[in-house]
């Protein structure tokens, strides 16, 4: 079993990638303010993905690579 967080999905043929990194804007699904999420089998998952945060013009420097 696998917990998943829901997002927002990425329509084929979307326009407009992020022009720093070439990637696309997603956002959590929420159900009355709560992210949707659920327990799948693995077998019902086909692929995995990388999020990256959307900082804006620079992280928190308080954050490091050991605690966040």
């Amino acid at each position: 079993l696998a917990y998943v967080e829901w997002f927002t999905p990425v329509v084929s043929g979307a326009r407009n990638p992020h022009p720093c990194h070439g990637l696309y804007k997603v956002t959590r699904l929420l159900r009355s303010g709560t992210r949707l999420a659920n327990i799948v089998p693995l077998s019902n998952i086909e692929r995995s993905c990388h999020l990256l945060p959307d900082f804006g013009t620079s992280a928190p420097r308080e954050w490091s690579s050991s605690d966040v």
